[in-house]
């Protein structure tokens, strides 16, 4: 059986007039579709099969003219509450704004201008000193650092990429003189803060110095690490563990360091220590040997054992299966 084309003859009959109500904005997809009574894929493939692009572009920008003109204001529009004041009653004039309220703050928490306050540097937790300069304007611009603002009403300028730092490191030290006051770059900031002792970045070190530091220290207990290796006491191993660097870093210094005959008797000392642990004298100690195998047969009904021979009935059960046992015996 067929599928029922009924709907769909009467919409392509129609084709030059369907079409040319929807490029004139007069219908939609949509009402054509309630009105025939077809889907919408049908209604699209007819529209888009006799418009181009152009001209349904110009039928959408019509549609939402029109749509804009019937939902939106009319020229000439008065509002029903023009001229009109809202006045809630009761006692809610008791709680409204005041004019020339303060809108940022209160009573409890305003500050005037001139107020010196002292906050901590977010990154170096550094105490500091800040002083209020204006009312208004943002809220970030309000407070400037002590140090900046006593160095502006000096009569001295800040350069752009410059600021104001503490020669003694000291934050809380602001001289009225401004003798421990110095305008520098970040560069120059950067020096100064490293040359300050108990400085964060000296207590940090990074892992190179660290290795360098352990180096220089392995270096200077050279003559001891020689004559601790010729007496045997302790392997290149060993000594690098101590100080913390690498093997074959301090084995490369050892032999630069040794002579012809310490290099000699180091080796004599080596292929000693070889042979005596080929021999087994002085070896590490190795993993235990396992215990023997227990002899002796056990009960297959009761596990009465071990016993050997095998007698001809379990003493304990009257069972006479036996199996021979195969676990290692208890040590």
């Amino acid at each position: 059986m067929g599928a029922y084309r009924g709907n769909r003859d009467a919409l392509e009959a129609d084709a030059e007039k369907v079409v040319r109500r929807l490029l004139a904005a007069e219908a939609s997809v949509c009402g054509i579709m309630r009105e025939y009574r077809v889907a919408y894929p049908t209604v699209k493939r007819l529209y888009h099969a006799r418009s181009t692009a152009e001209q349904r572009a110009a039928a959408r920008r019509c549609r939402r003219r029109r749509a804009a003109a019937s939902s939106g204001f009319q020229k000439g529009h008065r509002p029903h509450n023009k001229g009109k004041h809202f006045d809630a009653g009761g006692r809610s004039h008791e709680t409204r704004f005041k004019p020339g309220r303060r809108v940022t703050g209160g009573r409890h928490n305003y500050r005037p201008v001139g107020t010196v306050t002292v906050r901590r540097d977010k990154n170096s937790q550094n105490r500091r000193r800040w002083i209020k300069v204006r009312d208004d304007g943002p809220p970030g611009k309000r407070w400037l650092p002590l140090a900046r603002y006593l160095w502006l009403a000096a009569g001295r300028e800040i350069p752009k990429g410059r600021f104001i730092v503490h020669r003694d490191g000291d934050t809380m030290n602001d001289a009225a003189d401004l003798s421990n006051y110095a305008c520098v770059g970040r560069e120059r900031n950067a020096r100064l803060q490293w040359s300050r002792p108990g400085h964060a970045r000296r207590k940090n070190r990074t892992a190179r110095e660290r290795i360098a530091a352990r180096r220089r220290r392995a270096e200077a207990d050279l003559p001891a690490v020689v004559g601790c290796l010729l007496k045997g006491a302790k392997t290149v191993r060993e000594i690098a563990a101590v100080y913390g660097v690498a093997a074959g870093w301090l084995s490369t210094v050892v032999r630069a360091a040794m002579t012809d005959e310490q290099k000699l008797a180091l080796r004599r000392l080596r292929r000693a220590r070889s042979r005596r642990a080929a021999a087994g004298d002085g070896a590490p100690a190795g993993p235990a040997a396992p215990p023997p195998l227990a002899a002796g047969w056990q009960c297959h009904g009761c596990g009465y054992g071990p016993v050997d021979p095998p007698p001809a009935a379990c003493p304990k059960c009257g069972g006479a299966a036996w199996e021979r046992l195969t676990r290692r015996a208890a040590v």
